[in-house]
């Protein structure tokens, strides 16, 4: 049986790394008294998978993993013994069991909605500025960093970029690729939009959500396939 779990990894464990997040699943399941599959081999692991990595410093709203069990357990049930025993900042939202042939995480998503939270203060003319310049422009370079040779050109990975508000804060909400070869990193983002007119106005930055973007550009969770 194999089940795919929807998690939030909370803004408490965003320093955590992504062989650290693993552990820390693989210590949870094992309090919850999952019957989670084993490997085979000299040193047996479980059989999880993590969706696309998030990096060090960045939190997520609506991550996922894959997990192999050794017989069926309700998805409520598997919520309810996680959550039971999970530290702060990690919580089960939702999980399905999906068919054992269905496409890994890997090469199910392929874009991912970024949030980028704006200092207080920041003008919303200056915000709206950047991202239409951004948006009409053929190329975005990324900003050499230390011994960095080749330049990255970010524009052919992002689909939009939109100005809103949380809580009476500006954002900005990037959908971007995710997962191939025209990767978006937040970080990366982050510095090509302070090198456009927004140096210093960033506050915090999370993923909102992961995607399988179609080709027709429609967006589908890989929880459940329905477009959104």
């Amino acid at each position: 049986m194999r089940l795919r779990v929807e998690y939030k990894k909370g803004q408490e464990i965003k320093y955590l790394s992504h062989l650290q997040l693993m552990r820390l699943v693989e210590r949870v399941l094992r309090r919850a008294q999952i019957p989670y599959a084993l490997s085979e081999g000299f040193s047996p692991h479980i059989k999880l998978s993590l969706g696309t990595v998030l990096p060090v410093g960045v939190w997520g709203v609506r991550e996922y993993f894959d997990l192999e069990l050794t017989r069926e357990i309700p998805p409520g049930q598997f919520m309810e013994a996680v959550n039971r025993v999970a530290p702060t900042g990690f919580e089960v939202r939702r999980a399905k069991i999906i068919s054992d042939k269905a496409p890994s995480l890997q090469a199910q998503v392929n874009a991912a909605v970024y949030c980028l939270v704006l200092k207080p203060g920041v003008e919303e003319e200056r915000a709206r500025a950047t991202l239409e310049d951004v948006m009409r422009g053929e190329k975005l370079m990324v900003p050499k960093r230390g011994s960095a040779t080749e330049e990255k050109d970010l524009r052919p990975g992002i689909y939009r970029l939109s100005l809103g508000k949380e809580e009476g804060v500006l954002v900005i909400l990037a959908l971007v690729s995710s997962g191939s070869k025209d990767n978006i990193r937040p970080d990366e983002l982050v510095l090509c939009l302070e090198d456009r007119g927004l140096a210093g106005a960033f506050a915090d930055v999370y993923r909102m959500a992961n995607y399988w973007r179609q080709p027709d550009g429609s967006l589908s969770s890989p929880l459940d396939l329905e477009k959104v």
